[in-house]
């Protein structure tokens, strides 16, 4: 069964046609395809207030350019998922903290030396 157009001209559809097989296209179903799509996370309604995506350039190694994507929002995970209590969360928590402070400080830093 064939897709209808606006699936086809859906980004998330392409490019995920783009990655199979040309025989397997076909047997793809609408609601299939959107099933896939929501289980990929790429439902279009959860945006994020802070979505920032680089490639910043890399001297060294065989890749010559590097991804970054910082993401920010609300939780909405739930309780079990936040941290755990105690000294051991406690601990856990500031360590994120610092990892955080850590990447955005590499990120200014990175930001300075190409202004200069």
């Amino acid at each position: 069964m064939a897709i209808d157009e606006r699936a086809a001209r859906d980004p998330f559809i392409r490019q995920f046609f783009e990655r199979i097989p040309k025989d397997l296209r076909e047997t793809f179903t609408s609601p299939q395809l959107a099933a896939l799509k929501m289980s990929f996370g790429e439902s279009g309604g959860a945006a994020h207030p802070v979505d920032i995506r680089l490639g910043i350039p890399v001297p060294f190694g065989r890749r010559k350019r590097l991804y970054l994507v910082l993401l920010s929002g609300p939780d909405h995970r739930g309780g079990k998922r936040t941290g755990k209590r105690g000294i051991g969360g406690f601990l856990f928590r500031m360590a994120k903290r610092l990892i955080v402070v850590l990447i955005v400080l590499s990120f200014l830093l990175a930001i300075l030396f190409l202004l200069t």
